[in-house]
C-alpha cells in the first residue's frame, strides 16, 4: 500500500462513533464519492506526471517515448514498424592531398554540419510512411519532440519506408 491511498469505507467509518458505525457507516461511505473521484483523477494526473518523467532527450529515451505515445496509430497503420531517431548531421569523407602524390586521399570521415540551419545538436525523427497522410500524428510527433528536446537543438521529421 503506497503513500497516496486511501481506504475510504475505512476512513469515514473511523469518524463515526462506534454506536453508530453499523447502521450509518454505508450512509457515510457514499458520501465520501466525491472524495473517491477526485483521489482516482489525482492518482490518474500522478501516474500520467510519472511517466513523462521518464523520458529525456538521449535517443533511446527519445525513441521509446514516440513509440508508447503513438502506439495505437502505429498498431492499426504501420504494425511491425516503429519511429526511429537519428544524427541528422551530413556524413562527408575528409580528403587530403599528399605533395608526393597530386591527387587526394580519402581519410575516414567528419561529421560537417551548418549549425544555423541545425543548432548545437541536430537529430531526425523518422517516420513510417503509412502514416504520411495523417497530419495529427505529424503534430504529435513535433509537439512531443519539441517538449522532450534539449533547448538549442533543433530537429526535422521525415518519413521512410522499407
Amino acid at each position: 500500500m503506497g503513500i497516496y491511498d486511501v481506504n475510504f469505507r475505512k476512513f469515514a467509518g473511523g469518524w463515526l462513533p462506534s454506536a453508530l458505525r453499523g447502521m450509518v457507516l454505508e450512509w457515510v461511505t457514499v458520501l465520501t464519492q466525491p472524495f473517491r473521484s477526485l483521489h482516482a483523477r489525482f492518482m490518474a494526473y500522478r501516474e500520467m506526471r510519472l511517466r513523462a518523467l521518464q523520458y529525456d532527450a538521449t535517443v533511446v529515451r527519445m525513441e521509446a517515448m514516440l513509440n508508447y505515445y503513438l502506439r495505437d496509430e502505429l498498431a492499426v497503420f504501420a504494425p511491425n514498424e516503429r519511429i526511429l531517431v537519428e544524427d541528422g548531421a551530413a556524413v562527408l569523407p575528409c580528403m587530403v592531398c599528399p605533395e608526393a602524390e597530386h591527387f587526394p586521399v580519402m581519410v575516414g570521415t567528419v561529421n560537417i554540419t551548418d549549425s544555423s540551419l541545425w543548432g548545437a545538436v541536430p537529430f531526425v525523427v523518422k517516420i513510417p510512411a503509412a502514416l504520411q497522410g495523417n497530419q495529427d500524428v505529424w503534430n504529435r510527433v513535433d509537439q512531443l519532440v519539441r517538449r522532450y528536446k534539449l533547448l538549442g537543438t533543433k530537429h526535422t521529421i521525415e518519413y521512410y519506408s522499407d
